[in-house]
């Protein structure tokens, strides 16, 4: 894992936001949600780019995944772009991983946006180089969904070192604030890919899981819980932000977190990032933070190259 973590510089007003599509094919209905998705960011100042003219006619076939990530590879590297969004998530956005040129995120070390399963592709992206990534404020074809304030919310916390404000529903600290590096994502998308990612290991460093469950059972979450408790990747944990848990009551989320982890834990559930249309804030992947028990994420990575 890169010891450090490095923000990527902040969208500015009229940039162009370049889209890339990471996994499934879209549909025509997937297609309009994307269309309001571009309208919604012209909207507020910003331009979506596509990667060509056709591209709605490439995405409605199921693509391989070395074609997939030439796109994203194109599109990343695109000068024009000052960031790239994913069009729409699903559980083969990993698959682009081997088939990518990780030198480029340190030449290029723009913003990357996604959401729900796109957290498979923006963890390891961010502890593998170091480039903090942003799950949230949504992936292109859900940005409709968002209120203005959230829209403007999030593109205005990517690349700058800020403080999150996030609703505290419950709340246990045993002491007033933790550090340690953010990771998470959704939570069933996120262990499926990195509970056989040994190399990825956070062993020697304190980490800040956050998650949301979307259609994660209580049965499920505990399991998973176990799982993570118990293997490699999370061996300093020093906290846990729980997102919506749209199957699981606020309060057996909370208990099933804090039977897992214990008391040493710090745990707060917060109902501001999920799969319910939620007003996500954008939160950095890789990024060093304090999560303070006033429900607040200190962004503490202020490197910009």
């Amino acid at each position: 894992m890169n010891s450090s973590a490095t923000l990527p510089p902040a969208i500015l007003d009229g940039a162009s936001i370049g889209v890339f599509n990471p996994s499934e094919k879209i549909t025509n209905e997937r297609a309009t949600y994307l269309r309001l998705g571009a309208k919604r960011l012209q909207s507020k100042g910003w331009i979506a780019q596509f990667p060509s003219n056709n591209c709605f006619d490439e995405w409605a076939e199921l693509r391989d995944a070395v074609t997939r990530a030439e796109e994203f590879c194109a599109v990343y590297s695109n000068f024009r772009n000052s960031a790239v969004i994913a069009a729409w998530a699903g559980s083969n956005s990993a698959d682009l991983l081997p088939h990518l040129d990780f030198h480029q995120f340190f030449k290029a070390q723009k913003p990357i946006i996604g959401y729900g399963d796109n957290c498979t592709f923006l963890n390891e992206v961010a502890l593998r180089t170091g480039l903090i990534t942003y799950y949230g404020p949504n992936y292109l074809g859900k940005l409709n969904l968002l209120s203005d304030r959230a829209m403007e919310r999030g593109f205005k916390q990517i690349g700058r070192g800020c403080v999150i404000e996030l609703k505290s529903q419950f709340s246990a600290f045993s002491t007033p604030h933790v550090q340690g590096r953010l990771i998470g994502g959704s939570l069933r998308s996120f262990w499926n890919h990195f509970s056989d990612f040994e190399r990825l290991s956070l062993v020697d460093t304190p980490a800040i899981l956050f998650f949301e469950t979307a259609s994660l059972n209580l049965k499920g979450l505990e399991k998973i819980l176990c799982e993570i408790r118990d293997s490699r990747l999370f061996r300093l944990l020093s906290g846990v932000v729980i997102g919506q848990t749209k199957l699981i009551t606020p309060e057996d989320a909370l208990r099933v977190v804090i039977d897992r982890f214990g008391r040493r834990v710090a745990v707060l559930k917060c109902d501001d990032f999920g799969h319910s249309g939620a007003d996500n804030p954008a939160l950095p992947v890789g990024s060093m933070v304090t999560l303070s028990s006033n429900a607040r994420l200190n962004i503490l990575e202020t490197k910009v190259r």
